[in-house]
């Protein structure tokens, strides 16, 4: 017996229907873009006397409020962990070499150092080393961009501007 979807009718009948899906798709993107063009250009207010693309509207559109996620490289990104985890072991060797059971008020005149005590107790030293393993083998994901790139684009000229 032959199995339904390896006849021809089938398999045309099911690219129609994917080719349709795709342009209602396309429609629907295009129609929500240019309903959004519009109310964008409702609610932004230029004040300077440029006149603004589509793109800028866009942008400005989303408000105040919203912040563009930065170009950052999953190196800096782990370098950036690895800087805050070498200051808090740093803040642990302190309390370890320095702890007092007594509470002292800091003076008002307090200045931080950035004094890195000595290599004390093994239980600490081997969680640090640990820590440094796990987050040296760290997998940093990239951040997907929240503008699209004509976005991008007017974001980098208004800047300049």
């Amino acid at each position: 017996m032959v199995c339904r979807r390896f006849k021809s009718s089938c398999r045309y009948r099911n690219k129609r229907k994917r080719e349709k899906l795709k342009t209602r798709k396309l429609n629907n993107k295009y129609k929500s873009r240019k309903i959004r063009e519009e109310s964008c250009k409702k609610f932004v207010l230029n004040l300077s006397s440029r006149l603004l693309t589509n793109e800028e509207y866009l942008l400005l559109g989303k408000g105040m409020k919203f912040i563009p996620t930065p170009k950052v490289s999953s190196t800096y990104i782990r370098k950036q962990i690895m800087k805050d985890f070498l200051e808090l072991a740093r803040k642990l060797r302190c309390r370890f070499h320095y702890s007092t059971n007594t509470i002292k008020e800091i003076h008002p005149l307090y200045l931080q150092t950035g004094h890195i005590p000595p290599n004390g107790n093994n239980a600490l030293e081997g969680y640090i080393t640990d820590t440094k393993l796990e987050i040296s083998r760290l997998k940093v994901k990239q951040f997907k961009h929240n503008l699209t790139l004509a976005e991008r684009t007017a974001f980098n000229y208004l800047i300049k501007r």
